[in-house]
């Protein structure tokens, strides 16, 4: 299992201090916003080892054991209360732990491939998308994290996914929901994901939309190269993030 020991973090500054993560190191970084940007406010180790039996029968979308030993963080997130922060690795884990004072809460194998993007989707809910196009709704109460909903065959062209190819927001009129928007390359996938479900969904099979231009008319990979995508749910609109440089704006 995971180790829980962690050394005594400094003392935090202000309670809205910003969460900074230091890609490619095992370490989680709590960061003063208002301070200079070497100032650290308190830092912990991260750990994703785990037990191999767990690792195995707690993945839905791959079997595939890689030694966990040299994972490496890519991803991390806060809750909306500032409870807890969920940090991904390369190797498909997730540890969630403790803001305040860094305490261990919860580690396990989410995907077969690497994590490129943990987000909050709620205060007991995390989002997940690998390399490989996969995708989960994970529900955090109880004492293994369970699957709510598994997306597979998301965008994922030429290099593959990353976090600026994610977006979501989270609506709870009518009722709670959670927007995806995910857009790589030529194609994009929107779907709503019911939130504070307890019961697990049947897995989806994502279909990928084209693009089109103001006429209508299919825009064929080549001509358009999505890099970053946001939604901007309040205008109905999506801001598109493209290779030449532009940002195009999609209804």
């Amino acid at each position: 299992a995971a180790s829980t020991s962690t050394p005594s973090p400094r003392r935090l500054r202000a309670p809205d201090a910003l969460i900074d993560l230091r890609t490619g190191e095992r370490v989680l970084s709590v960061v003063d916003a208002r301070g200079p940007p070497t100032l650290t406010a308190a830092e912990w180790p991260l750990s994703f080892s785990g037990d191999r039996e767990v690792v195995e029968s707690s993945s839905p979308l791959g079997e595939r054991v890689v030694s966990p030993v040299n994972a490496r963080a890519t991803s991390c997130c806060c809750s909306p209360d500032g409870a807890w922060v969920a940090t991904a690795s390369d190797q498909g884990h997730i540890v969630v732990t403790d803001r305040r004072a860094g305490r261990y809460r919860t580690s396990f194998r989410a995907h077969g491939a690497g994590v490129v993007c943990v987000k909050a989707a709620s205060r007991h809910e995390i989002f997940t998308v690998a390399s490989d196009g996969s995708a989960a709704l994970w529900r955090l109460t109880g004492s293994i994290p369970k699957p709510v909903c598994v997306l597979r065959g998301l965008p994922n062209y030429g290099s593959g996914l990353r976090s600026s190819n994610v977006s979501i927001n989270a609506c709870m009129k009518p009722k709670p929901a959670l927007q995806v928007l995910v857009a790589r390359g030529h194609k994009a996938v929107s779907l709503a994901l019911p939130l504070g479900k307890s019961t697990p969904l049947n897995p989806i099979d994502c279909s990928r939309r084209l693009f089109v231009d103001v006429h209508g008319q299919r825009i064929p990979r080549g001509h358009l190269n999505v890099e970053a995508c946001a939604s901007l749910p309040a205008r109905r609109v999506v801001l598109l993030g493209c290779e030449d440089g532009r940002v195009r704006v999609a209804a």
